[in-house]
């Protein structure tokens, strides 16, 4: 049934498109060996009985008919409507003998049933896997592809252990939903994502495709910057008047603000894609990981890497690039620049490690180095012709992450706002400020990341003026001296504070910045983010329950800062930045200890922070030994 109902769809669409240049690679210096022929809308069964939709990219013959032989498949699947459009990748990997099968997640546009984002995609992906497996064109050897979404689908599929998986490819993906894949994030709600991304996906409900006027609410915020700020304005528990319309929308976002908590005994987060909890679970398939330095979710993805080669032996590789989520093709992003080697030819990559697995031949990608990282902030800092500062970096081997010989530093917080390597000596009085829920401290970034100097600017929501945020008086700014040699910062980190509030509740916010002093092409120097996190005091001791405080006590939180490959070059400082808010990237805190986002109205909190002897705030970030010195001779991509 299958084969005549696909080759009847492929007739239709060869004799549309085979030929044209852009499907046989005629523009590459090196032609592929395959033209490429694709069915549109082949319905794949799961085991409940529904269909989900896909579109399959086939390798074909120069004759316009499918090519003879047997060959590995690759699937990605998400709920983006990436199937309506014709696939870059369908057709690079179509027309170098792969079969290619771009799906929707079901109750995404063509795909039956009831959209509920990660929730099915293990199941469903398994029976994809095993499905595409049983062709008459397979070689047997299934792989998966993709990012975000997509990345964390194949980690909810590979987690069923569909025997057919040979190989995946993951890059900017989420396992551990409940902290800082997905709508929380160290006990804080990721407000602005929360809301464009959540009302992005709902466009692609499949029992809307044909109501233009639901269609049309949606763009009508998501395409209106006043009033998407508007539905930013309240709390996130308001949004269901916008949400009510869209059943399945507002069941999926009342659950996620329902389980502020991620209790042991509580299944909930534990349904998403490949929990924590579960890594020992997961099979010996091999993975090749791929993550961004500004990517919003590094820390959670690099962290799955870690945890699962410390849980199986299968062969992995790790690449983190100066990435904002995403964005692999660019060597810029925001206010700076890494240089043209900073972008990379992803879908040769992914080929390569396709091929190694799904087709059994050796493509030398496992004779190379398991790890590979682009160190940041070797340039010069001269003004690009776009104007951007070049902030530099380049390419390195490594054999582990993190790296076995970098030395964790603590800098030490100090009465004045100096960052020390010396343990404060002498009593002093805590920093202290007010932090006021109405006019909170903004992002100064975009919603997937990149590195953008700390200044205000008009477009930034919150930006009153164009200050620096460092002149803001509910910010406490902490800096070393300028360094006397190059200083190079690779691996997670994290920030333990002492802190009291009159509030039953606050947050605090650890902001890492990279101070280039003032030079001819940027006179007021730059205020460089590298990376910043933020926790809710209620979770200072643990995400499985939340713990008022007693107004004026002192405790002891930690809160964990993404990873970063940055050198410190002579004459540059690192900084750091201590607040209780990062709006729109965090939901607001209105420090009255109500429910998240369910709060009816918000106060004024008297934050302090404490740099004593008996109680030392520190930062602690991982220094490898050299410097950042580029080797003599560094890794190719």
């Amino acid at each position: 049934m299958y084969a005549a109902r696909t080759v009847a769809a492929v007739t239709v669409v060869a004799g549309l498109l085979v030929g044209s240049a852009i499907l046989t690679g005629q523009q590459r210096e090196a032609e592929p060996p395959y033209d490429v022929l694709i069915a549109d809308k082949v319905m794949i069964p799961v085991r409940d009985g529904l269909k989900m939709a896909n579109t399959i990219y086939f390798p074909a013959t120069r004759a316009g008919v499918m090519a003879p032989g047997k060959f590995p498949a690759i699937v990605a699947r998400s709920p983006y409507a990436q199937r309506k459009n014709v696939s870059a990748e369908g057709r690079y990997f179509a027309q170098r003998g792969y079969v290619y099968v771009v799906g929707d997640v079901r109750g995404s546009m063509d795909s039956e049933g009831v959209l509920y984002p990660h929730i099915n995609d293990g199941r469903d992906g398994h029976d994809i896997i095993e499905w595409l497996a049983k062709q008459p064109w397979s070689n047997g050897a299934v792989g998966t592809n993709g990012g975000s979404y997509l990345g964390s689908s194949q980690f909810a599929a590979g987690l069923t252990r569909p025997a057919a998986l040979k190989g995946q490819f993951i890059h900017w993906a989420s396992t551990d939903y409940h902290d800082g894949g997905g709508p929380w994030n160290q006990g804080a709600w990721m407000h602005d994502k929360n809301l464009g991304w959540s009302l992005g996906v709902a466009r692609n409900i499949n029992n809307i495709q044909d109501k233009p006027d639901m269609l049309r609410r949606i763009d009508e915020v998501l395409r209106n910057r006043d009033v998407y700020d508007a539905w930013l304005k309240v709390p996130a528990s308001r949004w269901f008047e916008l949400f009510d319309d869209f059943p399945e929308l507002a069941k999926w976002h009342r659950d996620w603000l329902d389980h502020p908590t991620d209790p042991k005994d509580n299944p909930y987060w534990k349904q998403y894609a490949l929990p924590p909890s579960r890594f020992a679970e997961y099979p010996e398939v091999p993975i090749y990981f791929l993550g961004g330095w500004y990517d919003h979710v590094q820390r959670n993805f690099s962290k799955a890497y870690v945890g699962l080669a410390k849980a199986n032996q299968g062969p992995k590789r790790f690449i983190s690039g100066p990435w904002v989520h995403g964005g692999w093709a660019r060597s810029a992003h925001g206010d700076i620049d890494f240089g043209k080697d900073a972008a990379i030819d992803l879908h040769a990559l992914t080929e390569r490690w396709m091929r190694q697995w799904l087709k059994g031949e050796d493509s030398g990608v496992m004779r190379e180095a398991p790890v590979k990282i682009f160190v940041m902030g070797t340039g010069d800092g001269h003004k690009t012709p776009e104007g951007r500062l070049f902030h530099g970096g380049y390419w390195r081997d490594e054999q582990e992450y993190p790296l076995a010989r970098a030395q964790e530093t603590r800098f030490y917080l100090q009465a004045g706002g100096t960052l020390s390597r010396q343990k404060p000596t002498a009593a002093a009085p805590p920093s202290a400020y007010a932090f006021d829920p109405t006019n909170p401290v903004p992002t100064v970034f975009t919603r997937a990341g990149a590195g953008y100097d700390q200044r205000c600017k008009p477009e930034y929501v919150g930006c009153k003026d164009t200050l620096p945020l460092s002149a803001r008086s509910d910010v406490l700014v902490f800096r070393t001296e300028p360094f006397t040699e190059n200083v190079e910062i690779t691996g997670p980190m994290s920030l333990t504070v002492f802190f009291s509030s009159d509030a039953p509740d606050t947050d605090f916010t650890a902001k890492l910045v990279y101070e280039y002093p003032p030079s001819k092409d940027f006179p007021q120097g730059m205020d460089l983010i590298v990376t910043d996190a933020l926790r809710r005091a209620r979770f200072r001791n643990t995400l499985e329950r939340e713990e008022l405080l007693e107004p004026g006590k002192v405790y002891e939180m930690t809160i964990e800062i993404p990873p970063t490959s940055t050198v410190f070059k002579k004459g540059t400082r690192l900084r750091l930045d201590v607040s209780s808010s990062n709006y729109p990237k965090f939901g607001l805190n209105p420090n009255t200890g109500e429910p998240i986002e369910y709060h009816t109205h918000v106060r004024i909190a008297n934050n302090k922070v404490y740099h004593d002897p008996e109680r030392a705030s520190y930062l602690t970030v991982p220094i490898v030994p050299g410097g950042g010195a580029r080797p003599t001779s560094t890794a190719s991509r």
